[in-house]
């Protein structure tokens, strides 16, 4: 993706927004070309799908997205909301934590929410 998608401080423009929707497929079509790793490669397709079924860059909804791909996408959102951005500072773990449980059940699998901050309030998980 783009740095200048990437380090935008201001709200992305509808063909920044479709460039940034790509990146999954561009990252399966990379890691489906490396046999040892074409396993994989579903992960990385859907690891943007939504548990409701509104995520890409296939809609693909609740247990229809690869297990992995759903706890990828609770580890990538928390890493998202604790760093840094160009315009914002990282949220401390208890509010990154506490966005991605208001969010279970919609944007992730609400089971796996509950392993994940279970995992991250016990210090079994760094940062």
């Amino acid at each position: 993706m783009p740095d200048g998608i990437l380090k935008k401080s201001d709200s992305l423009e509808d063909f920044e927004y479709d460039i940034a929707k790509d990146h999954p497929i561009i990252g399966c079509q990379i890691i489906g070309e490396i046999s040892e790793l074409s396993e994989v490669a579903s992960i990385v397709r859907h690891h943007h799908e939504r548990y409701d079924g509104t995520g890409y860059p296939d809609g693909l909804k609740g247990e229809a997205i690869p297990f992995f791909a759903r706890i990828l996408s609770i580890v990538d959102c928390y890493e998202a909301l604790i760093s840094d951005r160009t315009y914002r500072k990282g949220l401390t773990k208890a509010e990154a934590l506490a966005i991605i449980q208001r969010d279970a059940g919609s944007y992730f699998d609400p089971e796996l929410v509950e392993i994940f901050v279970k995992a991250m309030n016990s210090g079994l998980a760094g940062r």
